[in-house]
C-alpha cells in the first residue's frame, strides 16, 4: 500500500486535469446540448439520400446526431439547420463533412458533422483568369441544391448537388467521368434556382471539370446552351479554325 503527499497527489491531478484540458479543446466552438429540426443531405450509389432528425449539439462549427444509418467519416453531406418540414420553399443547404461516427448502445449511430466554406482551391480557380479574357456571362452564387445530370445518350440520371450557380452555368459534384465539350441534361425538382426552370431538363455544355486537390472530389462546369450561347461558341469556334 502506498501513501502519497498532499503535494504529490496536486502534482499528479494537476497534470492529469491539463491533459483533460487540452484533450477538451480540440473544437474550436464550444458545444451547447440543444435538440433542433435537421435535414441532412448526402450522395449515395442510388442518388442523393435524405434523413431528418434532431440534433443532440449544436456550435458555431458543427452539430452531432443521432442516426440508424451509419455514415463513413470524410464524406461530405449538405445540412439545413434549423429545418422546417411545412416550408414550402427551398431551404439553403450548407456543406459539410462527417467527422467521426461512434455506435450507440441503443443500435443507433452518434454522428459529428463539421460546416464547412468553400474550397480555397474553388475560389482561387474561378478568379486565374487574366482581366480582359473573362468568359463569365454572369457571376455565380455559392449555392447547394440536388440536381439530376445525364449524358444526351444516357438514360439515367446522375443525382448530385451544385456547388455553385449562376443564370448560365452550374458546378456540380459528380463521380462519373465527363469529357469537356460534351452535353449534359440537367433538371431540377419544384422550386427550382432563379431563372433555371423546374422539372424540364435543360442543354448544357462542359466547359471545365477539376479536382480539387484538398479532398479528391471532381466537380464539372457546364454552360447552358442558349441562343446567346450558341452564337457565342460558334464565333469563338471560328476563331481558333476559320470556316472556309
Amino acid at each position: 500500500m502506498h501513501f502519497w503527499s498532499s503535494r504529490t497527489l496536486s502534482v499528479f491531478t494537476g497534470l492529469n486535469f491539463q491533459k483533460t484540458l487540452l484533450l477538451m479543446e480540440k473544437r474550436l466552438h464550444h458545444r451547447a446540448r440543444i435538440g433542433l429540426p435537421v435535414r441532412v443531405r448526402c450522395i449515395t450509389p442510388f442518388g442523393v439520400g435524405v434523413e431528418s432528425a434532431m440534433t443532440a449539439d449544436v456550435s458555431r462549427g458543427g452539430f452531432s446526431f443521432d442516426s440508424p444509418t451509419r455514415m463513413v467519416c470524410g464524406i461530405h453531406v449538405w445540412t439545413s439547420l434549423p429545418f422546417d418540414a411545412s416550408i414550402a420553399d427551398a431551404q439553403p443547404d450548407l456543406r459539410a463533412r462527417i467527422v467521426h461516427c461512434h455506435g450507440c448502445a441503443n443500435g443507433m449511430h452518434r454522428i459529428g458533422v463539421q460546416f464547412e466554406t468553400p474550397s480555397l482551391h474553388l475560389l482561387v480557380s474561378q478568379r486565374t483568369v487574366p482581366p480582359g479574357i473573362e468568359h463569365r456571362i454572369s457571376p455565380r452564387h455559392f449555392l447547394n441544391v440536388p440536381v439530376r445530370v445525364r449524358p444526351d445518350y444516357l438514360p439515367w440520371p446522375e443525382e448530385t448537388m451544385t456547388l455553385n450557380i449562376s443564370e448560365a452555368g452550374i458546378r456540380f459534384l459528380t463521380t462519373r467521368q465527363h469529357e469537356e465539350g460534351s452535353i449534359l441534361l440537367l433538371e431540377f425538382d419544384k422550386p427550382s434556382p432563379a431563372t433555371w426552370p423546374a422539372a424540364e431538363e435543360v442543354q448544357t455544355i462542359i466547359v471545365r471539370r477539376e479536382i480539387d486537390p484538398a479532398n479528391g472530389d471532381m466537380t464539372v462546369a457546364v454552360c447552358r446552351l442558349g441562343a446567346q450561347t450558341k452564337s457565342r461558341l460558334h464565333s469563338m469556334l471560328q476563331e481558333i479554325v476559320p470556316l472556309p
